[in-house]
């Protein structure tokens, strides 16, 4: 069974278009069926034009069936413009969800708000009392510890003592 692990430079092979040097690196060669004449869209283009960003190539790719992650030699996706992170969190999908879900609610309040009555919920007036008592006794032992309790009839254990030896 694998395990995932953090990716290394063992868990990835040159990408298309890059060829390892002698030193074991990727490096891009010339495409030598690029004919110069023709206007084709490349692949920056053709991504900019669907979803706003292009991912740029760092020479490598992961093995096919590599489980390692965050890997430091993905590729990696920069925005076409500075409006482009912008379109990605504000799309159509993303405002039909939210319309859908507004609408929910507007329309199904009658029906949520019934479902509430109908439900056993008991009264929270003796909750709220007891949270009431508690947070009391807790300001009270605060309170208490601050200004220095009651004195154990020890030396040294009352507060004065130590704050009439600071004004020498």
């Amino acid at each position: 069974m694998r395990v995932p692990c953090t990716c290394t430079e063992a868990d990835y092979e040159c990408d298309m278009n890059y060829v390892r040097n002698k030193g074991g690196k990727c490096e891009p060669v010339a495409d030598p069926l690029k004919k110069q004449g023709q206007k084709q869209l490349t692949e920056k283009e053709e991504d900019c034009a669907l979803e706003g960003f292009y991912h740029v190539t760092q020479g490598y790719r992961k093995i096919p069936g590599d489980v390692c992650y965050k890997g430091t030699l993905d590729p990696y996706r920069k925005p076409c413009t500075s409006f482009a992170f912008l379109t990605s969190i504000i799309s159509m999908k993303s405002l039909g969800l939210t319309a859908l879900i507004i609408a929910c609610f507007y329309y199904g309040w009658p029906i949520i708000e019934a479902v509430i009555l109908v439900l056993p919920i008991p009264d929270p007036k003796e909750s709220i009392d007891k949270v009431k008592s508690f947070a009391g006794s807790a300001t009270d032992f605060v309170s208490n510890s601050i200004s220095g309790g009651q004195s154990t009839g020890r030396p040294g254990n009352n507060r004065s003592e130590y704050s009439s030896n600071l004004d020498l």
